[in-house]
């Protein structure tokens, strides 16, 4: 029992140790140790790829309408914006402005005599109301008259019956007055709004008629260089016909070609930085088209 209890107490002792050794951590030099604050980075990839530079804005001017262009520039030409480029003469477009402009005019002076018309319409129908009013006080009047001769014994029953009818009657002319002028004034009033409604649907087709006559004459839109002429000069062109196109120096776009292992690494909207013999320049990806190999 003795030899008993001492294995016991041997076989508890090792294994307490061995817990201890297990649970303990491993122990190194702080002079070994360097520490440093983790901060969020950009990762950044390297890419060499060959490719081309080409204008991001590059718009052909086209013809708004028939007609004999006259070039201002050449091919090549350095243009700031709003510059003159082409005059187009068109006579059809403007005499159809010329035509559309008399048009309105005419339109626009009916308009101020349906509103001459309406006053004195109106002025009219005031006329025959302030009569009628009149003819009714009158009337009135007439059979309080009456109604006193009556009682002094100075007239007949009738006459008083008289009195009252007249009255009855002009009474009747005033509310027919009355309505009369109501209805002569929304008259006269909707035909107003329909000659000016009229007028205003002319003067909008004025309006896109000498936006397309100021369109005849194509301006630089933008600070940049000509680039090719799609015409002769004084040649005579159709509607909707190609006359030149602009390039914008001041934005360009770069094309390569990447291996497919960086594609989806690669999204719209990412920064970038393009490196060259002219320099770094800070740019950003605009848009990603796979190609697919034949």
């Amino acid at each position: 029992m003795i030899v008993a209890g001492t294995v016991i107490a041997l076989t508890l002792a090792i294994g307490g140790v061995l817990s201890a050794w297990r649970g303990g951590g491993r122990s190194v030099d702080a002079s070994r140790v360097r520490i440093a604050a983790v901060q969020r980075g950009d990762l950044v990839r390297d890419l060499s790829a060959e490719g081309r530079v080409i204008s991001a804005n590059s718009p052909t001017l086209y013809t708004i309408a028939a007609g004999t262009v006259t070039l201002k520039v050449v091919a090549g030409d350095v243009v700031k914006q709003g510059q003159t480029l082409a005059d187009i003469d068109s006579p059809e477009l403007r005499s159809r402005l010329a035509q559309e402009a008399s048009t309105l005019a005419s339109l626009e002076a009916e308009a101020s005599r349906a509103g001459l018309d309406g006053e004195l319409i109106r002025a009219n129908a005031r006329k025959l109301l302030d009569q009628a009013t009149i003819d009714q006080i009158a009337a009135q009047r007439d059979l309080e008259r009456n109604r006193r001769a009556f009682d002094g014994g100075a007239v007949a029953q009738i006459d008083v019956a008289r009195a009252q009818d007249a009255l009855k009657k002009s009474e009747l002319g005033l509310a027919a007055a009355r309505q009369e002028f109501a209805l002569q004034g929304r008259g006269a009033g909707l035909d107003i709004r329909n000659k000016h409604l009229q007028a205003d649907r002319q003067r909008a087709v004025v309006i896109e008629l000498q936006r397309q006559v100021e369109a005849l004459t194509l301006r630089a839109p933008f600070n940049g260089q000509v680039g090719q002429l799609m015409i002769a000069q004084r040649a005579n062109v159709a509607a909707n016909a190609a006359v030149l196109s602009l390039v914008d120096l001041s934005v360009f776009e770069l094309e390569i070609k990447v291996p497919e292992s960086f594609a989806r690494d690669l999204s719209i909207g990412i920064p970038a930085e393009v490196s060259g013999t002219g320099g770094t320049f800070a740019a950003a990806i605009s848009a990603v088209s796979p190609i697919v190999p034949r």
